[in-house]
């Protein structure tokens, strides 16, 4: 069983720092939502799950926008939010924040992007919104006895216009102590995080596969070039799991690898990752990055030690020259996601190329396997896995 708490939370990180943005706004937002929950009876799981995930649909192809554009241009706010519903509804155990984080851009006056008024929005939905903005106004900064004054006026003349009134009464109430600003700051965070946690909540690998599936399309959709690349490695790397007789967990957690190989690809600007022309050493430098990232992010979820591995690495190379920590001792599994990857990434289309036949790709990984970088006998097979499902 894996922890749903903690999968968000590793997941609030990617989303945080999608296209460069400034880190930890998630994790802001979910504490204030659910301090004001508690203060105004409202659902903390909600709430808490809310603040942690409302951002996620800004996290892929909305990535090239900054905070402040996707969170007042009414597009951008339209956008994100529909698409991080989608997202949330393959969620398991979590029925109903699809609607919350849908309509989190709603307003008071009714100039949200869906354009509701009161009593069509749902009150978690009210709550997130003020939590969101709160934190876009502190903007990082850690909260002065000067700015704090600001942020009171700000609120006080909001109300009955972007925020509902009874959200500005309870705020003005939590915000009179000293440790609601101090659990604000970046270095209590998470220790302010676990203080209003709700209970735990565990999930199968089986649900897990489904959420692992769902954030793919974040990953891939983040460029033009890659939208169906996790999902045909996933494909292609189960199908090779059960031709070798892998039993039924091992081959979903293959599956949820290759769902998440590149989940640290969130994390690259898009200039870089849609450049048309070569990339220059220091960006090839921070493409290179995504794979070490991946596994920091997976590594963070108790039960994912294996499949932290498997996606992590799928850029190294048995003879060291993969990266990014040049190993040379790959397990099997390792090295089905590292072919996969490889094997799908040479067969797809791309704007600027066609992509190639079976025999050009396999061609290709020969070489790679005659000096070095994968076993030869696991290509033999793969090659025979996938003939046969071809033929």
């Amino acid at each position: 069983m894996l922890l749903l708490n903690e999968i968000c939370n590793a997941f609030a990180v990617i989303i945080d720092l999608a296209g460069e943005r400034s880190c930890e706004h998630s994790k802001r937002t979910a504490y204030v939502a659910t301090r004001l929950a508690q203060s105004l009876g409202a659902s903390e799981t909600m709430c808490y799950f809310g603040g942690l995930l409302h951002d996620l649909g800004a996290s892929g192809e909305l990535s090239i926008y900054g905070l402040k554009e996707i969170h007042n241009q009414t597009k951008l706010m339209f956008d994100h939010a529909e698409i991080g519903a989608k997202i949330l509804n393959h969620f398991p155990h979590l029925k109903g924040l699809s609607k919350i984080v849908k309509y989190h851009h709603e307003y008071y006056d009714g100039s949200g992007a869906f354009k509701l008024k009161s009593e069509q929005i749902p009150f978690e939905s009210k709550i997130l919104s003020f939590a969101d903005h709160l934190d876009l106004f502190l903007n990082g900064q850690i909260p002065s006895t000067k700015l704090r004054y600001k942020i009171f006026d700000w609120v006080l003349n909001s109300s009955g216009k972007k925020f509902f009134p009874e959200i500005k009464d309870a705020f003005l109430e939590i915000a009179k102590t000293e440790q609601f600003w101090l659990d604000l700051e970046v270095r209590n965070l998470d220790y302010s995080l676990k203080k209003v946690e709700p209970s735990p909540i565990y999930i199968s690998f089986n649900d897990f596969e489904e959420i692992a599936k769902a954030f793919s399309r974040i990953i891939d959709n983040k460029s033009r070039f890659t939208h169906q690349h996790s999902l045909s490695l996933q494909r292609l790397a189960s199908q090779v799991a059960l031709n070798l007789g892998y039993d039924e967990l091992k081959t979903r957690k293959i599956s949820i690898a290759a769902y998440l190989h590149d989940i640290g690809k969130v994390m690259v600007p898009n200039s870089i990752l849609e450049k048309p022309s070569s990339l220059t050493p220091e960006e090839f430098a921070v493409i290179r990055q995504h794979s070490y990232y991946t596994k920091k992010i997976l590594r963070q979820i108790n039960g994912l030690e294996e499949i932290a591995e498997w996606a992590g690495n799928h850029h190294e190379k048995l003879n060291g020259q993969g990266y990014p920590e040049g190993l040379t001792n790959l397990s099997e599994e390792e090295q089905i996601i590292a072919i996969s990857d490889v094997y799908v990434a040479l067969v797809e289309d791309r704007p600027y190329r066609k992509g190639m036949s079976h025999q050009e790709a396999m061609n290709i990984l020969k070489n790679m396997a005659n000096r070095g970088d994968f076993d030869y006998r696991l290509l033999s097979k793969f090659n025979t896995i996938i003939t046969e499902k071809i033929a």
